[in-house]
């Protein structure tokens, strides 16, 4: 049986604001679990309370309400802190360090050994392309730079689970490409990972699950295929598609979509037969032909679209 890295249960957050100190609902009886080893994405709208939810995992914030266990510890403990590494939305360190002298800052608050420190920081600033800026000062960096310093520091001590914070906020294609890689090889070790991002296309290609919040509450969680089902709609896949052939479809209802070099129709199933005959007899080359997946962006607008939660 699978041990959960992450227990939550019942967990709820209030803050109060304004100057009347109105209480406001951050987090409303939140229950989940987090496998270990499992790669998981927390996604949701701005104000869902991702940030928050995270926080109280990192045992920063205390609950109002509920229980958390890291490994069956409490956040707060030694024993659940050694064994999380963490990268903050915006990483912000010592401006007038530079790098190395910042991540053996933070080597030495985790514990790690002086004779293996050294080693440990000129692997991981390697690793995240940070090796030609050793003599930059950290206020000369980048916002992607600093992204990728945050990630370096909470990959350091080589912890158990990671906690991470919109990880590719500020990073470019290449840059969004290593950390997509770097939470491969760290689920390849066993590690477990749970990070937020807004990026849902990056959620689908590196998780195993999602779980998406709205209003402090859980309104979806499940295995990335599942949660990615087969829809109604057939994609039909043909070459050489100019917009003039449109009128060739008339009366049928589909939608076009251009990508790499060829064209999807996306047609409904109860017309999916008569389209293929038109398209056949026409002469356009058809290249592939299966049922239209949902995608989890479709799904993350469809369940953020609702006013109520269901």
């Amino acid at each position: 049986m699978i041990k959960p890295a992450i227990s939550i249960q019942g967990l709820t957050k209030t803050y109060s604001q304004g100057l009347f100190k109105d209480k406001v609902l951050a987090v409303d009886d939140l229950s989940m679990t987090i496998p270990e080893g499992s790669v998981v994405g927390l996604i949701g709208s701005n104000g869902a309370g991702k940030t928050t939810t995270i926080y109280c995992i990192l045992g920063t914030l205390i609950p109002d309400a509920g229980l958390i266990s890291i490994y069956g510890y409490p956040p707060q403990s030694i024993e659940a802190r050694k064994r999380i590494g963490f990268q903050s939305e915006i990483f912000n360190t010592y401006n007038f360090l530079k790098p190395e002298k910042a991540l053996a800052f933070y080597g030495k608050l985790a514990g790690i050994e002086s004779e293996n420190l050294a080693g440990r920081i000129d692997e991981k600033l390697s690793r995240l392309g940070l090796s030609g800026a050793k003599n930059q000062k950290v206020k000369s960096f980048s916002k992607g730079m600093n992204q990728r310093l945050g990630i370096a520091q909470a990959l350091l001590h080589d912890p158990d689970l990671l906690l991470l914070d919109e990880p590719f906020t500020g990073l470019d294609p290449q840059g969004r490409r290593e950390i997509i890689e770097i939470i491969q090889e760290e689920k390849a070790k066993g590690k477990t990972i749970f990070f937020s991002s807004h990026i849902l296309s990056d959620i689908e290609r590196v998780c195993d699950k999602v779980v998406m919040m709205r209003k402090g509450q859980v309104v979806l969680s499940g295995d990335i295929d599942q949660v990615t089902s087969i829809t109604d709609n057939w994609c039909i896949s043909v070459k050489g598609w100019e917009k003039e052939k449109e009128r060739m479809l008339a009366g049928i209802e589909y939608e076009v979509v251009d990508f790499d070099g060829k064209t999807d129709l996306i047609i409904q199933q109860a017309e999916k037969e008569k389209a293929l005959q038109i398209l056949l007899d026409s002469g356009i080359e058809i290249v592939g032909l299966h049922p239209k997946m949902q995608s989890l962006e479709e799904l993350y607008l469809e369940l953020d679209n609702k006013e109520e939660v269901s």
